[in-house]
């Protein structure tokens, strides 16, 4: 009887034992391959980043805005918003205002590259581009500009991106305005998909220029 008992305590704490080594396992491979999809999702995250451009060089009047993705993933830009102060700009004339000046709006020639949609890892696209002819007049504008009014306005100005990884892990991330040049992007949930201000701001250049030369013509 002791014998019989002996054997079932040493099976019943064998296989105790074996339990507890198959549980240990799965915790310890279930924490591994939790490690290792968050190092894969710092591998591919996106990281977008704005800047401004000024020249002044001879036959080259231009101020532009890029955005890049300095980030090692692909990003999807699913909505942006642009804004200075508590005003968001979404038509030419606003943004000429906040961000240039209007005199430098009404002579500038405007291009522009949607922001929204996919960014590969290091590439830059210029979404917007500001050119004058290299008159005396124009470059004293441009350059009283830079000196005058540059800093406060581009400081005022805002660009907020919302983007995915091909996680499906987004982020939101908002430069100007006070923010850090190297201020992480905030993680959110999703994106709400919206339009694209530079081609609202587009569209508001193209139709005041065709109502004014339509003006002209009559």
């Amino acid at each position: 009887m002791r014998r019989w008992l002996g054997n079932v305590n040493a099976n019943t704490v064998m296989a105790v034992s074996a339990l507890v080594t198959s549980v240990v396992a799965v915790v310890v491979s279930w924490d591994e391959a939790r490690l290792m999809r968050r190092s894969q999702e710092a591998s591919f995250m996106p990281l977008m980043d704005v800047r401004a451009t000024v020249s002044t060089a001879p036959d080259d009047l231009r101020v532009a805005i890029d955005v890049r993705n300095t980030g090692h993933g692909i990003a999807f830009v699913e909505a942006a918003e642009m804004a200075s102060g508590e005003e968001v700009l979404s038509t030419y004339d606003a943004f000429a205002g906040a961000v240039l000046n209007e005199e430098l709006g009404e002579r500038a020639d405007f291009s522009f590259t949607a922001v929204r949609g996919f960014f590969s890892p290091g590439e830059q696209r210029q979404i917007m581009r500001f050119e004058w002819d290299d008159t005396p007049e124009n470059r004293a504008l441009l350059e009283a500009f830079m000196r005058e009014e540059a800093t406060t306005n581009y400081d005022a100005m805002r660009l907020t991106l919302c983007y995915c990884s091909v996680f499906d892990k987004c982020f939101e991330r908002t430069e100007g305005e006070g923010s850090p040049a190297a201020a992480r992007p905030e993680p959110v949930a999703e994106c709400e998909a919206g339009g694209d201000p530079v081609e609202a701001i587009w569209d508001s250049y193209t139709a005041s220029r065709g109502a004014e030369e339509g003006g002209e013509d009559a």
